[in-house]
């Protein structure tokens, strides 16, 4: 047995060589891939479709294959962490299956009687320890990476704040940005210089109260709550269980940062085409960030199970061009104002929408 095991040691080596060296080139090629690359900043936004552009719209369609078209950097890395995966998934797959082949073919019964009781192989070990170690950290690297880019705070263009209901959704439009900012202490410096570093902080701490005072008034930040449409209030064209009477209304190519909190039980909102998916916990507020790159109608459910009617609580987001967004907003502040209904995307927004197009899978 001592000898059998000398035999094949020189082979075995050669073979665990083989395979670390076809592992190591495969987790460099993961590493290095331009696509795999997150930047530390999010990407400038790319050039804006012209309102004579249609619409896309994400929604699925007779004989689909892969998940939903992105329409946000997230999602686009998603896609390609996920056919990174699929590649690796089927070569492990393959691999096996070609063991499983040799296993059954060599080692039957009709071919070997008196079966084998050989034990342990320490080069072999090695190989199966390996080999699997470094998959793994071949499919951690990108998926940290991947969760550190979704996982930033980037300066916002604007604020939205989401809050679960049982069992609707509520949306918060913040105040203007620059507003806040104005509002912010200029000096934040303790006194630690004597009673001179102490005075000028004294005055630095009244100067933001006195810019506060005269900043330009502020306008009230849309408030409003998004429900499902009944089936039987439905019109010709509209989505079962997937229609709101009033849907989140965002801009394209504007970097948005999304607040999520609840007000009774935990709720999951999830826009699958934005690659968005947080749970909306009570009393503690999360944030996500999204940037739309092209204008279009987008569907999400509750991914939590939050009661009896956790299925009646559907997502609709509208992104418009700049201008439009800009037009449904000071419409939708004015109606709200005078106890007034939002007004209708499709009136305000010089894009058509289409009925029910049939959606193309973009190549990632």
């Amino acid at each position: 047995m001592a000898q059998f095991f000398i035999k094949i040691r020189p082979y075995a080596a050669k073979s665990a060589i083989a395979l670390l060296s076809i592992a190591g080139l495969a987790l460099a090629l993961i590493l290095l891939s331009p696509q795999s690359t997150l930047a530390a900043s999010v990407p400038a936004s790319p050039a804006v479709d012209q309102p004579s552009t249609p619409v896309a719209e994400a929604t699925a369609h007779q004989w689909q294959l892969g998940m939903q078209p992105a329409f946000s950097p997230i999602k686009e890395k998603i896609h390609h962490l996920h056919d990174g995966l699929l590649y690796i998934i089927f070569g492990i797959v393959l691999f096996v299956l070609v063991l499983l082949v040799v296993v059954l073919v060599r080692f039957r019964a009709s071919k070997n009687p008196v079966p084998s009781k050989r034990t342990h192989n320490l080069p072999l070990e090695v190989v199966w320890i390996t080999i699997p170690a470094l998959i793994l950290i071949a499919l951690a690297v990108p998926s940290f990476r991947l969760l550190y880019y979704a996982g930033q705070n980037p300066e916002a263009s604007m604020t939205v704040k989401i809050v679960g209901h049982q069992w609707y959704w509520q949306y918060v439009y913040a105040d203007d940005a620059k507003v806040a900012a104005a509002a912010a202490p200029a000096n934040k410096e303790s006194g630690k210089d004597g009673d001179k570093k102490a005075g000028e902080n004294a005055v630095a701490t009244a100067a933001p109260a006195a810019n506060a005072a005269n900043a330009e008034p502020v306008a009230p930040a849309l408030d409003f709550d998004s429900r499902i449409i009944p089936t039987e209030e439905l019109k010709p064209g509209q989505k079962r269980l997937l229609e709101v009477d009033n849907p989140l209304v965002l801009p394209v190519g504007e970097v948005i940062r999304l607040q999520f909190t609840a007000a009774d039980v935990i709720h999951g909102w999830m826009v699958p085409a934005l690659g968005i998916h947080r749970n909306t916990v009570p009393g503690k507020l999360t944030e996500a960030w999204v940037r739309i790159d092209k204008p279009g109608t987008f569907y999400g459910q509750c991914m939590q199970i939050c009661g009896v009617n956790h299925g009646f609580m559907p997502i609709v987001v509208h992104a418009l061009p700049k201008a439009d967004y800009d037009k449904w907003l000071a419409m939708a502040k004015q109606q709200t104002a005078a106890g007034q209904p939002l007004p209708d995307v499709s009136a305000i927004s010089s894009i058509a929408a289409p009925a029910n197009p049939p959606v193309s899978i973009p190549k990632n």
